[in-house]
């Protein structure tokens, strides 16, 4: 038997719940950016958050989805000096 549309959307809630809220400094160091990059990024509509008052708060697993999405666009430049010895 096939879950209804209202449990799934139940589990869904319940999903959504399971995902912490981050706080500006938490993307900041999850990231290693400077809290101003990430309120400017957010404004601009480049990192998925929410503006609730005064305040920015992103889920947690936007934040890493969108570091999986940059990473697989190419967009990316990593320092092999840093990874090579």
């Amino acid at each position: 038997m096939s879950p209804t549309v209202a449990q799934l959307k139940k589990r869904e809630e319940a999903k959504q719940d399971s995902d912490p809220l981050w706080t500006v400094n938490e993307v900041a160091e999850y990231l290693r950016w400077d809290p101003e990059t990430i309120r400017q990024k957010a404004r601009l509509g480049v990192l998925p958050g929410l503006k609730m008052g005064r305040v920015w708060r992103f889920r947690s697993q936007a934040i890493k989805t969108w570091v999986a999405q940059v990473e697989d666009s190419g967009k990316v430049k990593i320092k092999t000096e840093y990874l090579v010895k």
